[in-house]
């Protein structure tokens, strides 16, 4: 094996998935459109939302870019890992009232992003953990190209409405800033 082929995705001693290149575009990317969402969500916080939102999408960053890197070996944990940000969201909301201040459509497309990647994982991991597959290079690309066609149809407009909520105005205005009309 050279320094350029990828590395073995199973191990006869742990519950690694084998290397599905479908889950791991779709989940990576899902992860990704997630993490953005965050953080444009972010802006218009109070300063403890927007660390809160700042940890969580560079968390979903890493977490995306490692898994469509071929970085993260991708196993039943990444399924957690990557739901945490909504069951995050849900605990902010049954114990403070700020929470209710975060956009709903935003942060449902966000928290629909992260549970469609963590169902991937969990379900490739359930379905795949005994049996290794041959991976084929062209299908991680299909299914990437696939992914990143369908990504900005799911996240822009949640981008779009936590940069521009229903009243056309940017969420992030300032009190004091001039604008030309």
């Amino acid at each position: 094996m050279t320094a350029l082929e990828p590395r073995s995705v199973t191990h006869p001693r742990s519950n690694l998935i084998p290397n599905t290149p479908i889950v791991r575009a779709f989940s990576g990317l899902a992860t990704l459109g997630s993490g953005l969402v965050h953080f444009a969500i972010a802006p218009q916080q109070s300063i403890l939302f927007v660390i809160l939102l700042a940890i969580i999408a560079t968390s979903e960053l890493i977490l995306a870019l490692g898994i469509l890197g071929h970085r993260i070996r991708v196993t039943a944990a990444a399924a957690i890992f990557v739901s945490a940000p909504t069951v995050v969201w849900a605990l902010l909301a049954l114990v403070t009232d700020e929470a209710g201040s975060l956009p709903l459509g935003p942060m449902l497309t966000a928290a629909a992003l992260g549970l469609f990647a963590a169902l991937l994982l969990a379900t490739s991991h359930r379905l795949h953990a005994s049996r290794g597959t041959a991976a084929r290079p062209w299908t991680f690309a299909a299914a990437l190209v696939v992914g990143a066609a369908i990504l900005p149809i799911v996240a822009i407009p949640a981008i779009v409405e936590a940069q521009y909520p229903s009243s056309g105005q940017p969420a992030h205005s300032y009190p004091n800033e001039h604008h030309h009309h």
